[in-house]
């Protein structure tokens, strides 16, 4: 990705990083850069391996002020999932680890892994 073009991100842009795949741009901090969030579960799972011993949690976001660590996301624009019951999204599944311990993952377009009739937890 181009200086220019990394300095132009803004919300809701999706980028592929180069150690966490999809993301979906948060906020753009300017003199910094973008805060972004995997948006697939192996992507948090890296990011998250990789940020614990900082103190870091699954499913927080990352400022990344490398421009060379980024490309334009040739993935569709998809929206983001939304678990109809909890409410869970694919930025943010902090009430089902507090709950279950882990992340959920989706069974349904529209329904997680918690959440789920077969969930032990429901």
């Amino acid at each position: 990705m181009k200086i220019k073009d990394f300095n132009n991100l803004r919300p809701s842009d999706r980028i592929e990083h180069k150690h966490y795949g999809h993301c979906a741009v948060q906020k753009f901090i300017p003199d910094f850069g973008p805060v972004i969030q995997p948006l697939t579960h192996e992507g948090k799972m890296k990011l998250y391996h990789h940020s614990a011993y900082k103190g870091g949690r699954y499913g927080m976001p990352l400022l990344e002020n490398s421009y060379r660590m980024c490309q334009p996301s040739a993935a569709p624009y998809l929206p983001i999932q939304t678990c109809r019951i909890c409410g869970c999204t694919d930025l943010d599944c902090t009430m089902c680890i507090a709950i279950t311990g882990h992340p959920c993952h989706w069974v349904a377009p529209d329904l997680c892994s918690r959440c789920a009739p077969n969930s032990p937890i429901s």
